[in-house]
C-alpha cells in the first residue's frame, strides 16, 4: 500500500510539473522594463532606417526615421507619430528616379496599435509586434513625367529581438512574418517594407518577455 502511495504521489507531482511548465509556455508575452511588468504605458522612441517599395513599379524608397509612441502594460503598444532625424513629418526619403532623388513620405492612419504576439515560423516560436488595421504610408516625387504617387497599407509585423540598449524591431522580407501591404498602383501584396530599429525608453531598459 505504502509504495502505491508513493507512486501515487510522484503522478501527481509530475502533473503538477507538467501543469506548471504548459502555463510558463502559453504565457502572454508582454513588454518590461527593468525586467519587470509595467503598471502603465511608457514613452519610447525607436529610431532606424526603412526601405519601402511598390513591387510592382520597382521602385525603391529609403528613409532615416523613428517611430513615436508607448508600449505596455502587457502586450499592447501604440505608435502616434512618425517622423524622419530633423523631427519633420512628411519625411524626406531618397529614390533614384525622384528629382534631387528626394520623395515626401507620409504616414497614414496615425495612431498605430500595435501589439506582442508569439507566432511559429518553420517549426520556431518568434516574438513580433503586429501593428493592427491599416497602417501606411503615401509617396510622392517629382519626375520628368510629372509628379508620382503612391499609397500603401495594410496590417503587418516586425520581429522583436532583445538587444543591448532595447528592443530591435526587424521588418523582414518574410511575408510570414512581414506581410506585405496593398498600394493603390501596384494592388494586393506589393507593398514591401524592410528595416529596423531599436525601441528605447527615457529610462531604464526595455525588452520584451521570453
Amino acid at each position: 500500500m505504502r509504495k502505491i502511495k508513493i507512486l501515487g504521489l510522484a503522478i501527481v507531482a509530475v502533473c503538477v510539473l507538467g501543469s506548471i511548465a504548459v502555463a510558463s509556455a502559453s504565457a502572454a508575452p508582454e513588454w518590461l522594463v527593468g525586467g519587470a511588468k509595467m503598471e502603465s504605458s511608457l514613452l519610447v522612441e525607436s529610431e532606424g532606417n526603412l526601405l519601402l517599395e511598390d513591387m510592382t513599379l520597382g521602385v525603391d524608397v529609403t528613409c532615416s526615421g523613428k517611430f513615436i509612441g508607448t508600449v505596455g502594460p502587457g502586450a499592447k503598444d501604440l505608435i502616434t507619430e512618425v517622423l524622419d532625424l530633423e523631427n519633420k513629418n512628411p519625411l524626406s526619403c531618397k529614390a533614384s528616379i525622384c528629382e534631387g532623388e528626394l520623395v515626401a513620405v507620409t504616414p497614414v492612419n496615425l495612431p498605430w496599435e500595435t501589439e506582442l504576439l508569439l507566432i511559429t515560423v518553420g517549426g520556431k516560436e518568434i516574438m513580433v509586434d503586429m501593428l493592427l488595421g491599416s497602417p501606411g504610408y503615401s509617396i510622392s516625387c517629382k519626375t520628368i513625367l510629372g509628379t508620382t504617387k503612391d499609397v500603401c497599407t495594410g496590417a503587418t509585423a516586425s520581429e522583436e529581438i532583445n538587444v543591448t540598449g532595447g528592443v530591435e524591431g526587424v521588418f523582414s522580407e518574410n511575408e510570414e512574418i512581414t506581410a506585405p501591404g496593398t498600394c493603390e498602383v501596384g494592388g494586393a501584396k506589393s507593398g514591401l517594407v524592410v528595416g529596423s530599429g531599436v525601441s528605447k525608453p527615457d529610462s531604464g531598459t526595455l525588452t520584451v518577455s521570453e
